[in-house]
């Protein structure tokens, strides 16, 4: 039986570098940050939209595969940048975000 997929909530104090780095990388504010399988939320009380957002991630990991969903994702950053990635339209798109 396959693992499934988890939300991991970090305490604030051990939140802020990984918020950190994924901000720089991203340059927007990052609250949560899909790794494969498991969210790892960066704030205490994420909204719906957030965690359907991130859902959407694990989707698309399940989708295409691990490999392939973590290559893609990193292509198309490289390609497009944070906000024009097409998992991160998907995403936002997914938990009406960008309705």
């Amino acid at each position: 039986m396959g693992r499934s997929a988890r939300e991991v909530f970090l305490p604030r104090w051990v939140a802020y570098a990984p918020r950190l780095v994924a901000s720089l990388f991203a340059r927007e504010r990052v609250d949560a940050v899909t790794i494969l399988r498991t969210t790892f939320f960066l704030i205490p009380d994420p909204s719906d939209r957030l965690r359907c957002h991130e859902f959407c991630h694990r989707v698309q990991c399940h989708r295409e595969g691990r490999l392939r969903f973590l290559w893609g994702y990193i292509g198309e950053y490289i390609r497009n940048g944070y906000r024009n990635n097409r998992y991160e339209v998907e995403a936002r798109l997914f938990s009406g975000e960008d309705s």
